[in-house]
């Protein structure tokens, strides 16, 4: 049986206007939940690429502009106050957001115009300049505020400077009403200085002036930018910023390889991590510094051309071996840990920046080391004496032997230069003999041979001089054979000379 609320359908022989009348009838026999207001509540259904599908409580959906939606965001199942204005080419119900009256009477337009509330009007024709709305009564809409653009027309204005007003603001940027169609001013081209939020330094409702940076007719997308109303930063670096100068920054962003500096509105440096510390192998950039940190530096290189300058942390704090000659002279003595060991000695920090060589021969002088971990370890707090300092190859050497007293640093205590000692010849070769004063102590003499008793052993012959020098000989080797160790140096007729 068919159902008494839902009209026959037309037959062939009846005009189309007759079906209008149907259909008005099936929406009448089909009453839809209103809301207070005149308004009409419907349910979002789809949610597609560019528009979002409501059910209004008719037999056809309403479709609404997914732009509508840019700041609050839509979802199946929502619940929306719409107004219905009017039918799509499509046959769907053009909707818009929230309740709009449309005015019956004059009193009605005077009161919308002194709120400045929206009313809705039906185009009902194009005219020179614009168009002719009905509100209520005949109305006239400017082409400017309509909306409605060409393509072409679109294309000019890149590259224009315009006046608008901001409409809403999002994580990403700001929507600008310039005049009818809303521009999306991008967070990176609101200002040359790095803008964490746009409502940082924008707000609803606030004019602004922006240039057109590019327009996307089949997306009907339009980017703009503040910035670029303003002399972009790099043009004035190359006189601004000189290679040496000392500048002051705020770390903005932290890479792998180094930090960026901000030092000043589109202008930052970088700091390569091999530019950060003197002493220390650096890692990572988090490891010396932090975001937001304002920081010191020197300017090492400018290429304005590329953009880029190459900023310092470690110059600004002076270079640590300008002084090392000053401050570290040879034959002093320095004190600082093990920063790290080789085979072949270690190294020791003496100051920040400034490490010493200890050779693996120069650790110590009582037994041979053949490796220095042996009796060094990392982090191990030593002494040692600097033995020579290279600043343009920023060598420092370094011994710890040479502050252990030896056997011969005790002996020389001992005694001063005049004093009568003995010792035992060890080897006599010519007019020279090597004698031990000690264990590990040898000191190599003169022999001089006795003067003579009378004028005629002055004038002796050279044969006979000579094999008495070669009994004198044969006697001490003779002597030190028997053990006969108590050698004076006045018996041997001999000056001491140490070896």
């Amino acid at each position: 049986m068919s159902d008494p609320s839902v009209p026959e359908p037309p037959s062939n022989n009846e005009s189309t206007e007759s079906f209008k009348d149907l259909l008005t009838q099936f929406e009448k026999g089909h009453p839809q939940k209103r809301a207070e207001g005149g308004g009409r509540e419907g349910t979002v259904i789809t949610v597609t690429a560019d528009s979002v599908l409501v059910d209004i409580g008719f037999k056809t959906e309403g479709i609404l502009p997914l732009t509508a939606f840019q700041a609050e965001g839509v979802k199946p199942g929502d619940k929306l106050l719409v107004t219905i204005k009017g039918r799509d080419p499509e046959g769907y119900y053009e909707l818009v957001l929230g309740k709009i009256d449309r005015p019956t009477d004059w009193p009605a337009l005077e009161k919308a115009f002194a709120e400045k509330t929206t009313i809705l009007g039906t185009v009902t024709g194009v005219v020179k300049g614009g168009l002719t709305v009905d509100v209520g009564v005949r109305a006239f809409m400017p082409a400017s505020r309509s909306g409605v653009r060409d393509a072409a027309e679109m294309e000019k204005l890149v590259g224009q400077e315009i006046h608008g007003t901001v409409r809403s603001l999002t994580d990403y940027g700001a929507f600008v009403d310039i005049g009818g169609v809303d521009g999306l001013l991008h967070v990176s081209d609101i200002s040359w200085n790095r803008v964490n939020k746009p409502s940082d330094v924008l707000s609803v409702g606030q004019e602004v002036e922006a240039r057109v940076l590019k327009i996307d007719s089949d997306k009907r997308r339009i980017s703009l930018g503040m910035k670029q109303l303003q002399p972009h930063p790099w043009d004035a670096v190359a006189g601004k910023y000189q290679t040496g100068e000392r500048v002051r920054g705020v770390v903005t962003r932290l890479m792998e390889f180094g930090a960026f500096v901000e030092l000043g509105p589109g202008i930052e440096g970088l700091i390569h991590i091999s530019e950060m510390s003197w002493g220390k192998k650096v890692k990572k950039a988090s490891d010396v510094v932090k975001p937001g940190e304002t920081v010191e530096a020197v300017i090492l290189g400018v290429n304005a051309a590329e953009r880029r300058i190459s900023l310092g942390l470690k110059q600004a704090l002076g270079d640590p071996w300008r002084d090392v000659e000053r401050n570290l002279p040879i034959g002093g003595v320095v004190e600082g840990p093990i920063s790290s060991i080789t085979k072949f000695g270690a190294f020791v920090q003496v100051a920040e920046g400034v490490e010493g060589m200890i050779h693996v021969s120069e650790i110590s002088a009582e037994k041979r080391i053949n490796h220095p971990q042996d009796v060094l370890r990392l982090g191990q707090v030593v002494k040692a004496q600097v033995l020579a300092i290279d600043t343009e190859k920023r060598q420092l050497r370094l011994s710890i032997k040479q502050l252990v007293p030896s056997d011969l640093d005790e002996y020389l205590a001992e005694h001063k230069e005049g004093d009568v000692v003995t010792g035992r010849v060890i080897d006599v070769s010519g007019e020279r003999a090597r004698v031990e004063l000690g264990e590990g102590i040898q000191a190599s003499c003169k022999m001089n041979a006795a003067p003579a008793a009378s004028s005629e052993k002055a004038g002796a012959s050279s044969s006979s001089a000579n094999a008495d020098l070669s009994s004198f000989g044969s006697m001490l080797q003779g002597r030190a054979g028997r053990g006969d160790s108590a050698i004076s140096n006045r018996e041997a007729g001999c000056s001491g000379e140490e070896d």
